[in-house]
């Protein structure tokens, strides 16, 4: 519903000026990002102005050298990018954010079921792994969702997804059943047979015809369908593939964050 508050949020002005974030988003993150140390010297940009910059990058797709006139230099934004993703910064945000969306919808804030898939795209960085994926016909890397892993996109779904699970079970040890489709079976279901997790396949009818919902496997399809309003995640622009893992857990993060506000 278009109320005052919803117009002046998502108004022409404030996208003209950039995607930045508001003062509800901000109260939901500050208290997770590093904060400034009074012995040392001050910071010569404000936080804030940096995260508005990462978040202006990551939802318009421009690149590191086209910043709005407001940002602080690209050199800046970067290192501070490259700070909260090598430092684990964006892992603990993305945990302690998971967990309190979990809440706010009257779940226990660790899960106990896991859906897996992934996603091939394009890569336009001119240097870093791809592979081509047979199935999808693409030359490019493969995202891995449970946790995130980006690989080559030669890299088969199920080994990638063993490698991924091994990731989500140290954060996330209740979890006793993941819901996959017919790529992960076989050796991904001998792997998570021997961690006592139990793999449900979810097929498609062979008689279904275009675009049909799968039973709980639509949550997955829908995280990947929403991270494409990210536009710099439309195809990967990264040379490492850490970065690109990075990338796609910050659109998580603000998923998130736009979840918790008012």
């Amino acid at each position: 519903m278009w109320t005052p508050e919803m117009r002046q949020r998502y108004s022409w002005t404030r996208r003209k000026e950039g995607l930045r974030l508001t003062d509800q988003e901000w109260a939901v993150i500050a208290p997770l990002l590093p904060q400034h140390d009074k012995m040392g010297c001050p910071w010569k940009h404000g936080l804030r102005t940096i995260v508005d910059a990462i978040v202006h990058l990551l939802r318009t797709g421009c690149a590191w050298s086209a910043l709005p006139d407001w940002a602080p230099p690209r050199s800046t934004v970067y290192e501070w990018f490259r700070r909260l993703a090598d430092g684990g910064w964006l892992d603990t945000i993305h945990h302690a954010l998971l967990m309190a969306v979990r809440e706010l919808q009257g779940r226990e804030a660790s899960p106990t079921l896991g859906i897996i898939d992934s996603q091939t795209v394009k890569v336009m960085a001119p240097a870093g792994p791809r592979g081509y994926d047979n199935a999808k016909k693409i030359n490019g890397r493969k995202r891995h969702i449970l946790a995130v892993l980006v690989t080559d996109g030669a890299v088969q779904d199920r080994d990638g997804g063993i490698d991924l699970v091994g990731q989500i079970h140290a954060l996330f040890p209740w979890i006793v059943l993941i819901v996959a489709d017919s790529a992960y079976t076989g050796r991904f279901e001998a792997a998570m047979e021997r961690q006592n997790i139990a793999v449900e396949i979810v097929r498609r009818s062979r008689f279904a015809k275009g675009f049909v919902l799968l039973p709980k496997r639509w949550h997955v399809e829908q995280t990947f369908g929403v991270a494409r309003f990210c536009r710099r995640l439309l195809v990967d622009h990264e040379t490492l593939p850490h970065v690109s893992e990075s990338m796609i857990r910050l659109a998580s993060i603000m998923r998130f964050v736009r979840t918790l506000t008012p």
